[in-house]
């Protein structure tokens, strides 16, 4: 069955340097970087050209590999592209043909 439901992609960098990061706190400027894409979907074709958010994780938050992937998960935020930060667009059209390309 096809749904509208919003689709992730982690950035495989991002869980490397989340792993390698070993408990401890993140730098300002790796904060800043993106650890995935938000994409809109509709009925369950994924729009794939134009992200709708970046996910990164929230400041403070602690990496770690003994974490579940459901707790990983919900130490992301998606910030929208209406509220990103030129940083952020940068990051967005970096990471969006690597999306594309790993998204199949």
């Amino acid at each position: 069955m096809a749904d509208s439901r919003m689709r992730i992609w982690y950035s495989p960098d991002a869980a490397a340097a989340a792993a390698a990061a070993g408990g401890q706190q993140r730098s300002a400027p790796a904060a800043a970087a993106a650890d995935g894409l938000l994409f809109a979907a509709r009925l369950g074709d994924v729009d794939l050209d134009r992200p709708v958010g970046v996910l990164h994780r929230r400041r403070g938050d602690l990496a770690s590999p003994s974490v579940s992937a459901e707790e990983d998960a919900a130490a992301l935020e998606a910030t929208l592209a209406a509220q990103q930060t030129p940083a952020q667009r940068e990051a967005v059209r970096a990471l969006r043909p690597r999306a594309a390309a790993a998204w199949w």
